[in-house]
């Protein structure tokens, strides 16, 4: 998914529907030689739920790293 922007960053955004299973480990590391490749700030996966189709109800797959570089972005005077 191309285009997603965090302020003047970029957030690279892994999209995956593997029926139901979830591969955290491997999408994560995808994700971030993308962020990397593309300059971004961070890197994210959205993987299918399972069950449903709607976009809001999603799963969302991040590091901590990742969660706190997206914090600071939004509010840095409340994070270390």
């Amino acid at each position: 998914m191309g285009g997603v922007h965090l302020g003047e960053h970029r957030v690279v955004v892994e999209a995956k529907d593997y029926g139901g299973r979830l591969e955290p480990s491997t999408w994560l590391r995808e994700a971030a030689v993308e962020a990397e490749n593309d300059g971004a700030l961070l890197g994210v996966v959205v993987a299918k739920r399972r069950g449903t189709r709607a976009p809001e109800d999603q799963y969302v797959l991040m590091t901590l790293g990742d969660l706190i570089a997206l914090l600071k972005q939004g509010n840095t005077s409340r994070l270390p």
